[in-house]
Formats: structure tokens, C-alpha cells, sequence
């Protein structure tokens, strides 16, 4: 379950890095400030599965992380074809751009629907 926490937080930093890059053209200002949000989550997330960190903490961040990446897998869904940019811009968005997303939240609905006693098992030693 570590290797799973290890590639959700780094594929949160990097998404989130491509929004504060602003990698899609011109965007709102929300977007990214979302992006600092991902990249900030994401180093806790990679933190919390290189340390032995309480159990809550990691349903906590669980439920954070399906907070910050839910909506955008609604996002890229809905407006699948749609040129999603304040500006001139070819980019057109995909349902496809959801599929990180959604990893990301699996793995969170993985870990909050775990017991507690297999999430202290598997950040043993």
C-alpha cells in the first residue's frame, strides 16, 4: 500500500505542477491555486507513506485527496470537447484527462474502506 500512497502523491505533485505551469494555455486564477493545493497534497501524501504515520491521519488525507481530485474527473468529463481556456487556445478537453484523477481517488477510496488494523499492518518497518 506504500508503493500506492508513493505514486498517488507523486501524480498529484505533477498534475498539480501542470496547472501552476499553466500547461493548458490561459487559465482562471482558481485553477491555479488548485494546482499549489494538489502539489501541497501531494508532498504530505509522499511524506505520510515514507514515515509510519498514524492510521486517522491517513483516512484524513484519503478523504482530502478525493475532495481536491474529485472534481476535476466531473470537470474533464463534462466538458469533454470543450476549449477549456481564458484565451486564445487549441487545447480541448478530453475525458481521457480524467483518468489520473481517478486513480488518485481510488486509491483514496481504497484506503479509507481499509480496517485499521491492515493500514498499521502494511506501514510496518
Amino acid at each position: 500500500m506504500r508503493s500506492l500512497f508513493i505514486s498517488a502523491g507523486v501524480l498529484s505533485m505533477m498534475l498539480g505542477i501542470s496547472f501552476v505551469g499553466r500547461m493548458y494555455g490561459p487559465q482562471e486564477e482558481g485553477l491555479q491555486e488548485w494546482g499549489y493545493a494538489a502539489v501541497i497534497w501531494g508532498i504530505i501524501l509522499f511524506y505520510a507513506a515514507m514515515k509510519q504515520v498514524h492510521y486517522v491521519l491517513l483516512k484524513i488525507l484519503s478523504g482530502a485527496g478525493i475532495i481536491l481530485h474529485g472534481p476535476p474527473i466531473i470537470l474533464w468529463i463534462i466538458f469533454h470537447g470543450s476549449t477549456i481556456t481564458d484565451g486564445p487556445s487549441a487545447f480541448h478537453a478530453h475525458w481521457a484527462f480524467s483518468l489520473p484523477y481517478l486513480y488518485i481517488a481510488a486509491v483514496c477510496l481504497f484506503v479509507i474502506g481499509m480496517p485499521p488494523k491492515m493500514i498499521k499492518n502494511s506501514f510496518k518497518g
